[in-house]
């Protein structure tokens, strides 16, 4: 088949034009004699992905496998499932579509659909055998891809078919933890009703209550507490939202909380018998990951030393932190105290205000600061 013959058709396929593919299959008889199966099923794809039911009629009776792949490695169901055309993907299955069949990257119609939020797509693949727990080469499910793009309707509809709504991508996290972690608080609701698992743990030990209070999301917290999320359980975060200075040391959700200055969701830690005080092994407390970053309504509520806003500076957290009886000379675990951490990092401001507030200057420190 000669190039700009089938670049033409695929400008038909694409416009709609029926009788032009149709004149061309009886000028070109070989079209159809040597059923070029590849090119064949790129014109089927491209009639399939715009909405044209005719033309994919059309070629499919005049032989074009309906199961046969294009260059992208995706069928006819796929792009008309990706595209959202409910009236191809009928006609397709009428005409022997396989709804297991995956693109490259293992992901079905079904998978598709579900990710667009085409519910009723969704629900005619389904009714039509396609497998609601299939996972493409990541180990997404359709329910994880409809909880990472916040598709409600069909995330309803999944859990209430055969759907393992505790399964694992290759990170270890459910549909759950996705949905706490992109902020969608009906899915979350959704799927707790489904009885979802709250305290599955990822492969850094995150539940999907860490992912909501790295987030910030105090909504979706306080639903994950409310339905049994263990608030005192520790990870082992590599960076992202721990201090830089301790990379290497389980963070809990009440730390997290204080690193990215959400007051709101300590208070309801706390009102569920979170300590305060806890700290991880390097011995980092709530309050020191919130005053590190000047965090002040955070180190309001928590209220324990001063150091780490010493270190950056921040002369407003000092002040209440002076005025509410903090010991102006505690000492860290490597014996520096706040005045030696201000000099070191620099910061005048805090170094008068230690000074003026009655730091000593000369104790003893076992640190090579």
């Amino acid at each position: 088949m000669e190039t700009y013959d089938i670049e033409q058709l695929s400008q038909y396929a694409e416009q709609g034009d029926l009788n032009s593919i149709s004149r061309m299959f009886d000028h070109y008889s070989y079209l159809s004699k040597e059923r070029n199966q590849l090119q064949l099923c790129k014109l089927l794809c491209i009639a399939s992905q715009n909405g044209h039911v005719d033309i994919v009629e059309y070629l499919i009776k005049n032989g074009t496998d309906v199961n046969e792949t294009n260059e992208d490695g995706c069928t006819s169901l796929f792009v008309a499932s990706q595209s959202g055309h409910t009236d191809v993907v009928k006609y397709l299955i009428k005409c022997q579509a396989d709804v297991a069949t995956t693109d490259e990257y293992g992901r079905t119609s079904l998978y598709i659909a579900s990710r667009i939020g085409c519910l009723d797509i969704v629900e005619y693949l389904s009714r039509n055998g396609a497998d609601v727990n299939a996972k493409n080469k990541d180990w997404f499910t359709a329910l994880m891809v409809a909880s990472y793009y916040g598709q409600v309707d069909v995330v309803k509809y999944l859990t209430n078919k055969e759907v393992d709504v505790d399964a694992k991508n290759k990170e270890g996290r459910t549909s759950l933890f996705i949905a706490a972690e992109k902020g969608y608080l009906e899915i979350v609701k959704c799927l707790l009703e489904k009885r979802a698992d709250v305290n599955v743990k990822d492969g850094n030990w995150c539940t999907a209550l860490h992912a909501a209070c790295q987030m910030g999301y105090r909504d979706i917290a306080e639903c994950l507490i409310n339905a049994g999320a263990k608030v005192d359980v520790k990870n082992k975060k590599q960076s992202e939202f721990r201090s830089p200075l301790e990379q290497s040391s389980p963070v809990s959700s009440l730390l997290e909380s204080s690193w990215i200055n959400n007051a709101d969701i300590l208070n309801n830690m706390t009102k569920n018998s979170v300590d305060t005080k806890a700290n991880h092994e390097n011995q980092w407390t709530a309050l020191m990951f919130a005053s590190l970053n000047g965090h002040f309504n955070v180190v309001k509520y928590l209220f324990t030393p001063l150091m780490c806003a010493s270190q950056n500076g921040h002369t407003e957290i000092l002040s209440y932190l002076m005025k509410n009886m903090a010991d102006i000379n505690a000492k860290s675990k490597h014996q520096s105290t706040p005045l030696m951490i201000a000099v070191v990092n620099e910061q005048l401001d805090i170094v008068k205000l230690l000074l003026e507030n009655g730091a000593k200057t000369n104790p003893a420190d076992n640190d090579d600061i």
